[in-house]
C-alpha cells in the first residue's frame, strides 16, 4: 500500500502540513457500484482519496486530523473542528462537544459549537470564547453556541453526528 498526503491539486504536501490522506494499492476500492461520479471523485490521479485529513512527519508517521467534509472555511482560513473541540473539551464543565460550520454571509462559515454541560453547571458563549482564546487564534473561536444537558446526537456506536448538529444551527436560536 502506498500512502500520500496530497493537496487539492493532487500534489504531495511537505512533512508537517495537512492534506488529504490518499492510498494506492491493488486491494483498494476500484469503483462505487452504480455511482460513476463518486468513483471519479474518489479515484482522482490514480489515488483513492479517503476524505480524511492528516499530517505525515519526517519519519513517515501519519497522524489523522479530521474529515475533509467537516473542515470549516471562515474568512479564507481552514479550521479543523477536532482542534476546536479538543480545546472546548478541556473546560471542566463540558461533557461533550461538536464543532461545525454555520453558513455566514460575511465569513462564508462561522465556527459554531454545541456542548453538553455537567449537571448543575451553566456555560454561555462568552465563557466558551474566553476559554478558547487562551489556546486558539481568534478566527477559530466559536461565534455561536448551543448548550444542552442532554447527550449530543450520536450514531449507534457513540460517534457524534455532526450533520445533525449542523442542522440544529439552522433550526434553533443560537447565542451570538
Amino acid at each position: 500500500v502506498d500512502i500520500r498526503v496530497l493537496d487539492e491539486e493532487n500534489q504531495p504536501v511537505p512533512a508537517g502540513e495537512i492534506g488529504e490522506i490518499c492510498v494506492r494499492s491493488p486491494t483498494a476500492l476500484t469503483r462505487y457500484i452504480n455511482q460513476p461520479e463518486a468513483t471519479t471523485e474518489a479515484l482522482r490521479g490514480g489515488w483513492y482519496h479517503s476524505g480524511d485529513l492528516g499530517v505525515q512527519d519526517e519519519n513517515g508517521y501519519l497522524y489523522l486530523r479530521d474529515r475533509k467534509r467537516d473542515m470549516i472555511i471562515s474568512g479564507g482560513f481552514n479550521i479543523y473542528p477536532a482542534e476546536v473541540e479538543n480545546v472546548i473539551m478541556s473546560h471542566p464543565d463540558v461533557v461533550q462537544c461538536a464543532v461545525v460550520g454555520k453558513p455566514d454571509e460575511k465569513w462564508g462559515e462561522a465556527v459554531s459549537a454545541m456542548i453538553t454541560v455537567r449537571p448543575g453547571t451553566s456555560l454561555g458563549l462568552a465563557d466558551i470564547q474566553e476559554h478558547c482564546e487562551k489556546s486558539l487564534g481568534r478566527y477559530k473561536v466559536p461565534r455561536y453556541l448551543l448548550v444542552t444537558n442532554d447527550p449530543l446526537p450520536q450514531s449507534g456506536v457513540g460517534k457524534v453526528l455532526r450533520r445533525e448538529v449542523r442542522e440544529l444551527f439552522t433550526t434553533e436560536g443560537q447565542s451570538s
